[in-house]
């Protein structure tokens, strides 16, 4: 007679482990799997947050049903036979949302003719980060930015160089979510900003910074990291705004390397692309001015910030109980 001997083992390792999600629709159904090799076969049970929400089961699978916001979390399986057990790698679930603007008042924005006009955006609280477009008020059409006009990095608004005939103008915005198009409210409103541009002086401005560079932090991997110098001047046309990097020995001039550094928006908006720890130093705009009787009378003015580049790379552990 043979008897056959099987030899038990427990889970060491997950075959596949569960996935989250940054930004999962409100209302659907999100299911969540793992699996372990393990003999004799493993149970299985959810944890949410550290605490178990679930008995255990044969099948590694989670269904959340019409997910909302409170299902937010941090979730791990646990697989455990007569052996042993092992705990899953945590699987972040974050619900799209898009709340309201906490002011939708109307607002009025008064400057001198040939200043700077900023429209900032009121708070918002939304996940992901919505798109923001501006539009002409009462017309409705879109905002088109251009050599007078730019859309900040946080989505405010900037008019250079106010004329008289930006006065009585009417703008607003609206924030959108395409995460939120079949449940929920998937796009508010600011209300209206009007522009009121009192008389100012007459001819040249020189160059003011409106908005300087600001320290930014980045992770090795990112596809692009971003800068922003807005500067006003009368007139823009005689205004020229370049970047550059600041190294120990020497300083780049940051338009002679395209490859890497991107300028748009008037150089008013530095890209640097793919970003690595090599990357990170101080870098810097600088307005140079030509007054319009032709002189070199203005000294440049400069403004720099930050970079910081994390390499990215973390240890993953697998936890055993």
């Amino acid at each position: 007679m043979r008897i056959d001997t099987w030899i038990g083992y427990p889970p060491t390792k997950f075959d596949i482990q569960p996935i989250g999600s940054d930004a999962e629709p409100p209302g659907n159904t999100k299911i969540m799997f793992c699996q372990a090799s393990a003999f004799p076969s493993p149970t299985y049970r959810w944890i949410k947050n550290g605490q178990f929400i679930t008995e255990p089961e044969s099948s590694g699978s989670l269904r959340l049903f019409t997910i909302s916001r409170s299902d937010e979390g941090e979730y791990q399986c646990l697989a455990n036979n007569t052996y042993g057990a092992i705990l899953s790698l945590k699987a972040t679930l974050k619900v799209a949302y898009l709340d309201p603007f906490t002011s939708t008042s109307q607002k009025t924005v008064t400057v001198n003719e040939g200043t700077a006009i900023r429209l900032r955006l009121p708070t918002l609280s939304a996940n992901p980060k919505p798109l923001v477009s501006w539009f002409n008020v009462p017309s409705n059409t879109l905002v088109s930015t251009g050599a007078r006009i730019y859309q900040t990095l946080n989505d405010g608004l900037v008019i250079l160089d106010a004329k008289l005939s930006d006065n009585s103008r009417v703008f607003r915005a609206t924030a959108s979510s395409i995460y939120l198009r079949v449940s929920g409210t998937w796009q508010i409103d600011t209300g209206n900003y009007t522009i009121n541009v009192q008389n100012g002086a007459v001819g040249d401005v020189l160059p003011t910074i409106i908005i300087p560079p600001s320290d930014t932090i980045a992770v090795q991997g990112d596809t692009a990291v971003y800068f922003e110098c807005v500067i006003n001047a009368r007139p823009l046309s005689s205004l020229r705004i370049s970047w550059f990097k600041k190294e120990t020995a020497r300083t780049i001039d940051l338009s002679v390397k395209p490859m890497k550094y991107f300028l748009e928006d008037e150089n008013r908006k530095l890209t640097i692309k793919y970003p690595s720890t090599a990357d990170a130093g101080i870098y810097g705009c600088k307005a140079a001015f030509r007054t319009s009787d032709g002189s070199n009378a203005f000294a440049p003015i400069t403004r720099t910030a930050n970079l910081t580049v994390h390499d990215g790379s973390t240890l993953q552990f697998v936890n055993s109980l």
